[in-house]
């Protein structure tokens, strides 16, 4: 199958060596940048990439609102797949777009939404086909989970673990939407919808940053045998959704407690299947892009079997 990405960045670049050697065939990538390996396959142009007939796939891969909507919503009308890791984009027209792949007959893929190389959306989704999900949440971001650790386990200050954070890579330059919150938000509001059904708007849930997390914080928290986590939780509560995101403290015996640097756990509580937590990387390069191609894969292999 013949494909194309949008925005040739971390996670674009990262899909591109994952699909090597696979039956998804990158013929065109959409970046306004010069980037000299790929020099042939660049364009500015989404019109070239929309009205070829001969892509199948589109993999929007840009960040932000728009125009990454705009360009997914195109593709969909028409007839041609999508897969995204756009979290902001796809929790705020969840409902809008996944109806709109229904009814064209085509695939939206968006895995690696919420959990970067995590296969948290994919189970989410499986289980909650046979199963009522009780309650769903976790430490779904990379970068907070990194700044509250070296703050806990090396002493650093809330500036200097960010300024790390930053030279590592596992925060942006403007880290706004991670250290507020906003990007755990994003995440936990389409597993909400995948969880309980519907859409929640994810302006609604109430949420607080570790912005506030103090020296002092952590050293009662340490005092007290405890770490602080940025903690999602979601449950249904006399048919609505009641969702928060707030640093709390955690015990020894909670497994949100080990997580070290970047690291993300998810958990979910089923009525059949009971509780059932998924560690690892929730973020870079190697784990987001892996999980983007598996995404195309399947959607690859799901039309060879129907042929």
């Amino acid at each position: 199958m013949k494909i194309a990405i949008l925005g040739y960045g971390t996670v674009g670049s990262g899909c591109a060596e994952a699909l090597k050697g696979s039956s998804a065939e990158l013929v065109r990538v959409l970046d306004k940048r010069e980037i000299p390996e790929i020099a042939h396959l660049l364009t500015d142009d989404y019109e070239t990439i929309l009205k070829d007939p001969d892509i199948e796939l589109v993999a929007e891969l840009m960040g932000g609102e728009h125009p990454a909507y705009d360009f997914v919503k195109e593709a969909l009308l028409a007839g041609k797949h999508v897969v995204t890791a756009n979290k902001q984009m796809l929790s705020h027209h969840f409902s809008e777009l996944t109806k709109l792949a229904e009814e064209k007959g085509v695939c939206l893929g968006y895995s690696a939404t919420a959990g970067g190389g995590i296969p948290w959306l994919e189970n989410l989704k499986r289980y909650s086909r046979v199963d009522s999900i009780k309650e769903i949440g976790g430490v779904m971001n990379g970068t907070t989970n990194f700044i509250l650790d070296a703050m806990q386990t090396r002493g650093e200050s809330y500036d200097d673990a960010l300024k790390k954070a930053q030279e590592l890579g596992y925060a942006e330059a403007d880290p706004t939407a991670d250290v507020m919150g906003y990007d755990v938000r994003a995440k936990l509001a389409i597993s909400c919808n995948l969880a309980f059904g519907g859409e929640l708007d994810p302006e609604s849930i109430p949420t607080t940053g570790i912005t506030g997390i103090t020296d002092e914080t952590i050293k009662c928290a340490k005092e007290s045998g405890m770490s602080v986590r940025l903690v999602a939780k979601a449950y249904m509560e006399n048919g609505n959704i009641k969702a928060e995101i707030a640093p709390q403290l955690v015990g020894q015996d909670d497994p949100m407690y080990m997580l070290k640097g970047p690291e993300n756990l998810f958990y979910l509580k089923g009525e059949r299947c009971g509780t059932l937590s998924f560690r690892g990387a929730g973020a870079g390069k190697g784990p987001t892009g892996a999980n983007v191609a598996a995404d195309i894969l399947k959607i690859i292999d799901r039309k060879e079997q129907n042929a």
